[in-house]
């Protein structure tokens, strides 16, 4: 197969769902690293796989690829594996509902506003920790057995898992989560995968330090 090759950040928790996906497909590939904030040394011609200068970015031979959404279907797609997006309408709506709350929903409230915060700013207002809480009390509603949609692995748990490792960091987040026991028992289902420790974000293995 023609090498694959992504564009990312280990710490980026979208470059870590595209590798994710990536290891549960199976696929090799070639992993460029790239600091995404640091605009004024991005690689030459990186504009043209990601004009809006954000990541991941993929090229596989003459395929280009932006959006992690785009890329993780397009690798579901080639690889054959047909658990990681559910055929059948009501599981692949749930699958791609999941997916949307996890993008527009918990990113920004759980990541920005939990993880980013506590780290940068120090202790959260009241506000933010509810609507963490918010947002962890849909989670917890859709979780049916050992991952978030029953009993196989989708795209939607792989979407989730980067965003509550990091909440899972900020010691709010660390006591919010222990109020949820479904996804407490999600958590020990995902990290048992071995694609989780293979693209552990560098805050993690920090935190893992004695």
């Amino acid at each position: 197969m023609t090498a694959i090759r992504l564009h990312g950040a280990s710490y980026s928790v979208y470059t870590r769902v595209a590798r994710l996906v990536l290891a549960e497909c199976g696929l090799s590939y070639d992993f460029v690293e790239l600091d995404i904030f640091d605009k004024e040394n991005l690689p030459a011609g990186y504009l043209e796989l990601h004009p809006f200068s954000k990541i991941p970015a993929m090229e596989h031979g003459g395929v280009r690829l932006f959006e992690t959404d785009a890329i993780a279907q397009y690798l579901v797609a080639i690889s054959g594996n047909e658990t990681l997006l559910p055929g059948e309408p009501l599981a692949r709506a749930r699958c791609l509902q999941l997916m949307r709350i996890l993008d527009n929903y918990a990113y920004p409230q759980l990541v920005w506003g939990i993880w980013v915060e506590e780290r940068e700013r120090g202790p959260l207002s009241a506000d933010a920790a509810a609507e963490g809480r918010r947002v962890l009390s849909v989670l917890e509603s859709f979780v049916g057995g050992p991952y978030l949609l029953g009993r196989d692995l989708t795209l939607a748990d792989l979407w989730a898992l980067p965003m509550l490792t990091y909440l899972q960091l900020a010691p709010t987040g660390a006591a919010m989560l222990e109020d949820f026991p479904g996804l407490c028992r999600w958590r020990a289902a995902m990290v048992r995968c071995a694609s989780v420790p293979a693209t552990a974000f560098p805050a993690e293995l920090e935190d893992q330090e004695p």
